[in-house]
């Protein structure tokens, strides 16, 4: 047996799957797609990634969103990943504003970079802090309701290939 990694947005992992280019993916969950399962690994909550320099990022208690209403920011296409970038959108709108996105990237790897730039704030899953740069502050959401899953998907025909990793990427989770 052979694995190979390979980073990819998780619209494309799912046509990958369909034409049996990836046995597996993990991505951000989506909505079902026809012939591919979704095994929910978790559910994630935003946090607020702020430059270590803004004003806001020093305090500890939740931080308002709506707070960051007037903010520059970091933001990502639709296309890219439409269920995480909705989640995004709804958080703002419930919030009470539409962000002016100022700056786009494509992963939240790239979020964070131009955060750590200074560019501008955004909203990442609050796992996704483990990789931030060090000059990149999280604020917990006061009221955050929205969430981000992550699963892995598989197309349904996968076998015990696709349920191995599971139980793997489970056990590595209860770790972090």
């Amino acid at each position: 047996m052979e694995i190979r990694a390979e980073e990819i947005d998780s619209h494309e992992a799912n046509r990958a799957l369909l034409d049996r280019r990836l046995d597996v993916a993990v991505v951000r969950q989506a909505a079902p797609i026809g012939g591919i399962r979704s095994m929910p690994l978790l559910s994630d909550q935003f946090v607020a990634a702020l430059p270590r320099s803004h004003p806001l990022a020093a305090e500890e208690s939740p931080l308002d969103l709506a707070a960051l209403a007037d903010e520059p920011w970091v933001w990502l296409p639709r296309q890219i990943t439409p269920d995480y970038h909705d989640a995004m959108a709804a958080a703002c709108r419930r919030a009470g504003f539409s962000p002016a996105a100022t700056h786009w990237a494509r992963s939240i790897t790239s979020q964070l970079a131009l955060v750590s730039c200074g560019l501008g704030v955004t909203i990442v899953p609050s796992t996704a802090m483990a990789a931030a740069p060090p000059n990149v502050t999280a604020r917990h959401l006061l009221d955050m309701a929205e969430t981000v899953g992550l699963a892995v998907a598989a197309r349904n025909d996968a076998g015990p290939v696709a349920a191995d990793f599971t139980e793997c990427a489970r056990t590595v989770l209860t770790r972090i």
